[in-house]
């Protein structure tokens, strides 16, 4: 039988692709008489030239013969010894059922295939990708069974290794207390372990249903971008942000990227939010510290400044009547009058200072449902008694109360009332007002004084800060009324602000939670 015969009757693959194996057939060219087959030069040579393992078998499935690469691939010196054995008989018992499946549809006159293990002549494994086509004769009948096989060993194993590493991925995502996840290139989940509602609040199925990045604060969206491009261009990198929880707003994730060569992005994020926050409020205590250390330095320069004047004062008048002890009787009252007046302002200086102290200590005052109308009209009679030549307006006095110290609302009052009396001129008018605003109460002291510049207004609560109209009208000022004050208020959930305009006057606004 000719070889354009023998080719024109072999079967194609189904999907119409006509493999060169199936053109390297090994058939005879023998007449009724002969018996045993003969391979033509043509048919010889491009089976000989087949890159697989091919076989030519008989209906019953025995070897009549095999190309010589293919005895290589099987690690057979003599093809003598395998001739007219089964072929089903070189398989593994757990394949036979497959190979018989394939020589069936053989016989039935279409191709069959199959792939499976099988040990070589020397009992070295290999998988094997088999192709099993009947060879017609010219009557249509079934003559003989061509079998190609290709190894497959090196794919299979690739493709093993990749199914266990897949399989074992699994095995760790699903059982990780982190969340594990597969990114494709635009950072959007293409899987994410069951950790992923423990850490998010969200489902593995709600997370690769999202856009990418959508669950990132907006302030973090560039890093994590940042880490999932460098991962991308092969380098492992970190990240830490803000992801949003469904149901405990922000928390902070630490996530490590990287790129595994044709499996996307893998990431592994867990929750760093306590952490996260020790960090912040740690980070908050050493910049709070920071200012305390530096207000402490601050305030012992101020404070070491202001005593000194009285001090200095008081020491000049005892040495004057010291060194002259026959000085007129009116001299002599003359000094001690004003010794006992810096006295007075370095007691008041005295006072002032332990207050703020006690403030910045942060020693708290034993708070309490305050009538603060009463405290109010406490401290506007006190005012009153300051002053004969000013005018004295009571506003409103409306019944309210709130949580606080009596004596810290008092003292609070009486600054704010003392500074109107004291910087405004003879004449002038003094005007309290106290009422309930919405969910707060609010009282205000208004004068008509000199007003503070507007420059100075920032630095009003500073402590020793006094403004050049405050110095002109009273030099004797310790310059740490308003700062007690704005302390006293924060101290109480309150807030204290002030309206002025030189040459016109102040207002002082304080409101504070109602009880």
């Amino acid at each position: 039988m000719k070889t354009d015969r023998f080719l024109s009757r072999s079967k194609s693959h189904s999907n119409g692709y006509t493999d060169p194996l199936f053109e390297a057939l090994q058939n005879s060219d023998s007449s009724e008489n002969d018996v045993e087959p003969q391979i033509d030069a043509v048919t010889k040579a491009l089976l000989e030239s087949s890159p697989d393992c091919v076989k030519v078998l008989d209906v019953e499935g025995r070897l009549l013969g095999m190309n010589e690469y293919g005895m290589c691939l099987m690690e057979i010196d003599d093809f003598a010894q395998w001739k007219q054995r089964r072929w089903s008989e070189l398989w593994p018992q757990d394949v036979r059922p497959k190979l018989e499946g394939a020589m069936e549809v053989a016989r039935a006159g279409e191709t069959g295939r199959f792939q499976g293990e099988c040990p070589t002549a020397k009992g070295n494994l290999k998988w094997w990708d088999v192709i099993v086509t009947p060879i017609l004769s010219g009557d249509g009948s079934i003559e003989q069974i061509l079998t190609v096989s290709r190894d497959i060993t090196d794919a299979h194993l690739s493709t093993e290794r990749l199914r266990i590493s897949e399989r074992h991925f699994r095995l760790l995502a699903e059982n990780a207390s982190d969340l594990i996840a597969l990114h494709a290139p635009d950072g959007a989940y293409r899987y994410a372990s069951p950790a992923s509602e423990r850490l998010t609040g969200y489902a593995p199925t709600d997370l690769e249903a999202m856009r990418p990045f959508e669950l990132v604060h907006p302030d973090d969206v560039e890093t994590v971008r940042l880490s999932h491009r460098a991962a991308l261009d092969g380098t492992q990198h970190r990240a830490e942000y803000r992801l949003h929880h469904r149901d405990a707003g922000y928390i902070w994730l630490e996530t490590t990227y990287r790129a595994p060569a044709n499996e996307g992005v893998q990431s592994v994020s867990r929750d760093i939010t306590e952490r996260k926050e020790a960090e912040l409020a740690l980070n908050a205590s050493e910049r709070r510290y920071r200012e305390l250390f530096k207000a402490q330095q601050r305030f012992v320069s101020d404070a070491s400044h202001e005593l000194r004047a009285p001090l200095t004062s008081i020491s000049g008048g005892l040495q004057l009547l010291e060194r002259y002890p026959d000085l007129a009787g009116d001299e002599q009252l003359q000094i001690l009058r004003e010794s006992r007046a810096e006295v007075w302002r370095l007691s008041r200086l005295i006072t002032d200072l332990l207050t703020v102290a006690r403030g910045e200590a942060g020693v708290a005052a034993q708070h309490e449902t305050v009538e603060l109308h009463s405290v109010l009209k406490r401290a506007w009679e006190a005012a009153q008694r300051l002053s004969d030549q000013h005018q004295f307006q009571l506003v409103t006095l409306e019944p309210c109360s709130v949580i606080g110290n009596p004596d810290r609302l008092m003292q609070l009052a009486v600054v704010l009332l003392e500074n109107a009396v004291k910087y405004t001129p003879s004449g002038g008018a003094v005007r309290l007002a106290l009422r309930q605003i919405e969910g707060a109460v609010q009282f205000t002291v208004s004068d008509s004084g000199v007003g503070i510049p507007p420059e100075d207004l920032p630095r009003i609560f500073e402590r020793f800060f006094r403004s050049s109209n405050a110095r002109s009208v009273d030099p004797s000022g310790t310059g740490l009324g308003l700062a007690i004050a704005h302390q006293i208020v924060a101290d109480h959930h309150g807030q204290l602000r002030l309206e002025s305009a030189v040459g016109i006057g102040t207002t002082a606004l304080v409101t504070l939670p109602t009880a």
